[in-house]
């Protein structure tokens, strides 16, 4: 009776264990046919896929000022402007009653490709800031240029404009007039 009674509780263990198994075996077939549809429909929507769906942004010829806050002037925040020719950059990251150090630069399809000239070693850094979308209300700027970050602001102060022509005074040679080359 003993051992009719064992070997009951092992083909009842035997079936739960088989069955368990079914089942983890049927999910993981499901999984796998969810994994390989997904993987089949994936050339056909690369393929389908428009290279115009992607902007190629550009900055029009001017002056901007951007901060990492809304308000200008303040203690402990970042700021910086610059002047944008033919989508090359030049101008300064400075924060308020702080030094300032000059950058050039390109507008690139989804970032400003940047270098930063250390003010003290007058060495040369890579930088570079994402562009963000922009939500424009009726009657903005439909130029407006959003960057990852930074908060656009209305207008350059003397300071700031005195710091941008510092840097263009530099570093003009270095940037517009390749720029000029270039477009010749």
């Amino acid at each position: 009776m003993a051992i009719a009674r064992a070997t009951q509780q092992q083909t009842a263990k035997q079936l739960t264990w088989n069955s368990a198994r079914s089942w983890q075996a049927a999910a993981q077939g499901w999984g796998l046919r969810l994994v390989l549809a997904t993987l089949a429909m994936l050339p056909s929507a690369v393929a389908n896929a428009r290279p115009e769906t992607i902007p190629t942004p550009g900055i029009p010829n001017g002056t901007y000022i951007y901060g990492s806050v809304e308000q200008p002037d303040e203690i402990g925040q970042e700021y910086f402007v610059f002047e944008a020719r033919n989508n090359y950059l030049l101008g300064t990251f400075y924060y308020p009653r702080s030094e300032f150090s000059c950058f050039y630069g390109r507008v690139g399809t989804r970032q400003l490709s940047l270098t930063v000239i250390d003010p003290y070693s007058n060495e040369s850094h890579p930088y570079a800031i994402a562009f963000a979308p922009v939500a424009l209300a009726a009657g903005e700027d439909a130029a407006a240029i959003g960057l990852e970050g930074y908060h656009r602001l209305s207008s350059l102060s003397v300071n700031d404009r005195r710091m941008l022509d510092t840097c263009i005074g530099e570093h003009q040679q270095d940037v517009w007039q390749k720029t000029i080359v270039k477009h010749i």
